[in-house]
């Protein structure tokens, strides 16, 4: 039998590994690598302006992919690029597991590159959306399946990321934040007109989907929540926003469903900054948050 060593635990960092003959002499970029150093290390060769690129054409090609029938082109970036922006991911024990957290600092800094990120990020979110709540893709109950599950979880971190407050200042402001009240006032409500037309579009689908197509209307309702911490968050730094609901076309039971369901938990969410437990969304549905 092999017994694990009892010597003293190694990091995978410079101590242990001899770098490649071709990074050496940039130690400093490369190196540690552990802790956050190959994400520190993409970031200075242009991880974010390739990411905004390949979202970009994700937008406009991920429908075409996944209706091809290949597993091998059944790809998402946006769904690939979640870990990024993980929080708590050096956390050990039960609250390892799964996705309960952004890092808001890491979100807020790629959607504060460039003015057209957020957006970008949006539209490639909803296209994969869209893809997941039609055809040909639901006639195939595996492909459903996995497309489903990647679209939910994209538009999970997506609120997740909008919990925390340094991305939804990103998300709002798109670059440097200006100095006049007036000018902060202007553009934060235009960047949120602008996210709400690109949701108002996406919610059709979602609004026309089975229960089969959208099981438990959760792709809707995560696109709903989204639109609610927005909402909420223009009123946090700029004062009151427009009516959202008559923005995203909201009537009867949707309207009801926005109100009682999508605002009580984006609020909550934003509150707490990570998921809510059960209870938690029991709470803030109450009214009680």
């Amino acid at each position: 039998m092999v017994r694990a060593s009892t010597s003293t635990s190694r990091s995978f960092n410079s101590q242990f590994l001899t770098l490649p003959v071709a990074l050496r002499g940039h130690e400093d970029v490369y190196l540690p690598l552990d802790a956050s150093g190959p994400y520190a290390a993409a970031v200075a060769a242009g991880l974010f302006p390739a990411m905004r690129a390949l979202l970009v054409d994700e937008a406009a090609t991920v429908g075409d992919r996944y209706a091809s029938g290949n597993p091998l082109q059944a790809v998402s970036v946006a769904h690939h690029c979640l870990g990024l922006f993980r929080g708590g991911r050096r956390a050990t024990g039960p609250e390892a597991r799964g996705f309960g957290a952004a890092d808001g600092s890491r979100a807020g800094a790629y959607f504060r590159h460039h003015p057209d990120a957020w957006g970008g990020w949006v539209a490639a979110a909803g296209a994969l959306a869209v893809t997941a709540l039609t055809r040909p893709v639901t006639s195939q109950l595996v492909l459903h399946a996995v497309t489903h599950r990647a679209a939910r979880d994209v538009w999970s971190v997506t609120t997740l990321m909008l919990a925390r407050p340094d991305c939804a200042r990103a998300v709002l402001y798109g670059g440097p934040e200006p100095e006049e009240e007036a000018a902060r006032t202007r553009l934060v409500r235009s960047r949120m007109t602008a996210t709400v037309a690109q949701l108002t579009s996406f919610l059709v689908v979602a609004a026309a989907a089975s229960d089969e197509e959208d099981p438990g209307s959760v792709l809707d309702g995560f696109m709903n929540q989204t639109a609610a911490q927005l909402v909420d968050w223009v009123s946090v730094l700029v004062g009151p926003a427009v009516d959202m609901r008559a923005m995203l076309r909201l009537r009867g039971h949707r309207r009801v469903l926005y109100e009682r369901v999508a605002v009580p938990l984006g609020v909550a969410l934003n509150r707490k900054g990570s998921t809510l437990t059960s209870a938690e969304a029991r709470v803030a549905m109450q009214g009680r948050a």
